[in-house]
């Protein structure tokens, strides 16, 4: 008899693990990033084992190896990015709307590359940067209504 201990350990060098539902065991990747791959790469195959008292440890292995192939041969496009506001050509995917207006953090790296005006007061240290794809903390807040004023 396979235990699910000796099927993990197996099939740990593809990068995948055993995963039990209701009637037996399937494969799972260990990175939850892989995953929608691997249930592409098991769709319409069995890759399924019901019963460890009969699964061979060599064919675990086996459909390990042939679904890892097929997982490498799956391309999944990166998910697309989320856009808030585009605002003055720059694109924000953090903002907020509340009772002071429409405003979102920015970093003075952001602030001087596409020439923009901020307020003076500083967020805060768990702020990160609203605009599309920086990652730097943020040094100030933007507010959309009084730059757009600011520019009649």
């Amino acid at each position: 008899m396979t235990t699910v201990k000796e099927m993990n350990k197996a099939v740990e060098p593809f990068g995948l693990t055993m995963k039990r539902f209701k009637w037996g065991f399937t494969f799972a990747t260990i990175d939850p990033a892989k995953q929608e791959r691997c249930d592409i790469a098991k769709w319409g195959r069995m890759v399924n084992f019901l019963d460890l008292k009969t699964v061979k440890i060599e064919d675990v292995v086996a459909s390990a190896e042939g679904l890892a192939k097929r997982m490498d041969g799956i391309y999944l496009p990166p998910p697309p990015i989320k856009v808030a506001k585009v605002f003055k050509g720059v694109a924000f995917d953090d903002i907020t709307v509340d009772e002071y207006g429409e405003w979102s953090q920015i970093c003075q790296e952001c602030l001087d590359n596409h020439n923009l005006h901020a307020r003076e007061d500083y967020p805060g240290e768990e702020c990160t940067c609203g605009v599309v794809g920086c990652q730097n903390q943020a040094d100030y807040y933007i507010d959309f209504v009084k730059n757009a004023e600011e520019e009649e």
